[in-house]
């Protein structure tokens, strides 16, 4: 009786141990997919950043910017008899879609889907560059839609590098 007593307590202990090296490899694999995400996630946040900078690169998107940014630097007084003026839409396509990928960009930065140390030095620095560019154009669009929020994302990026910029002089 004492023998089956003392091989019951035997496979027992060997069910614990095997029980806790089970739990040590379910731990260890746990961390190394901890990891693995990690990893899978700040190459797509690169990524991400990449492929904003190529559509950045494109001819056509360059000359709608180039066009957009030379809206932007009329100004206020002719800037508006502009907008209001022209017979084409064009003009009016490239400066909204400029805006909406500038708010694109700022939203998925402030969000963390960007790499922020590869996008602080292309795509999130243009976008700030176009926002003190435009603002006087989206607060006159605000003004007169009533829609407050209109690259809302945008002007917050614009704020939170102008905090940072003041903190590095």
């Amino acid at each position: 009786m004492q023998i089956l007593a003392s091989l019951i307590s035997v496979s027992a202990l060997f069910q614990a141990l095997f029980a806790g090296g089970l739990l040590v490899v379910a731990c260890v694999a746990a961390s190394y997919a901890r990891a693995q995400l990690a990893e899978q996630r700040a190459i797509a946040s690169r990524d991400r950043v990449y492929a904003l900078v190529d559509r950045c690169s494109d001819l056509r998107f360059v000359r709608m910017m180039d066009n957009a940014i030379k809206f932007f630097a009329l100004g206020a007084w002719d800037g508006k008899a502009r907008w209001n003026d022209t017979k084409s839409l064009t003009l009016r396509l490239e400066v909204v879609t400029l805006l909406n990928f500038c708010e694109e960009v700022a939203g998925e930065y402030l969000d963390g889907l960007l790499d922020k140390s590869v996008a602080d030095r292309n795509v999130a620095y243009i976008a700030v560059t176009v926002w003190r560019d435009s603002e006087w154009f989206v607060q006159w669009i605000r003004d007169t839609s009533g829609e407050q929020l209109a690259w809302k994302e945008l002007e917050n990026l614009a704020s939170l590098f102008s905090r940072r910029d003041a903190v590095t002089k």
